[in-house]
């Protein structure tokens, strides 16, 4: 059985896509990003926790929202700044966070909204 812990944040941002065919995702556009992220352990710490929720939104905003929260996307990426490529990103960028801080946490599920209907889902693999 695994436990594990989920927290939601959000964040705005414009982007446009270079794509290989014609989309309006190719000009100037911004989003009302959702995003929730799932983080595991295989064990509780001494404190009966998977990892503080107050810590993780700390590394949330530090390493994630801070980046990219009313920000031009293309500036800060070197590829296109899809809903995909991002929630990866955000995976990747907490679980170097949880690794220099020795902690047994690890993020396994990014699940970001760029529209109230379109979300793409980043699954670590076990």
């Amino acid at each position: 059985m695994t436990t594990k812990i989920r927290t939601e944040f959000y964040f705005e941002a414009a982007h446009k896509l270079n794509l290989t065919y014609d989309s309006p995702c190719q000009r100037l556009h911004g989003h009302s990003y959702k995003c929730a992220v799932t983080v595991t352990a295989d064990c509780l710490d001494e404190n009966g926790m998977i990892f503080d929720f107050k810590i993780l939104k700390e590394i949330i905003k530090v390493r994630i929202e801070d980046k990219l929260d009313h920000r031009y996307l293309n500036d800060i990426f070197d590829c296109n700044s899809t809903a995909e490529y991002m929630s990866k990103w955000i995976c990747d960028e907490i679980n170097d966070e949880l690794q220099n801080r020795k902690s047994n946490a690890r993020c396994i599920k990014v699940e970001l909204n760029e529209t109230a209907k379109n979300m793409a889902i980043w699954e670590e693999e076990c």
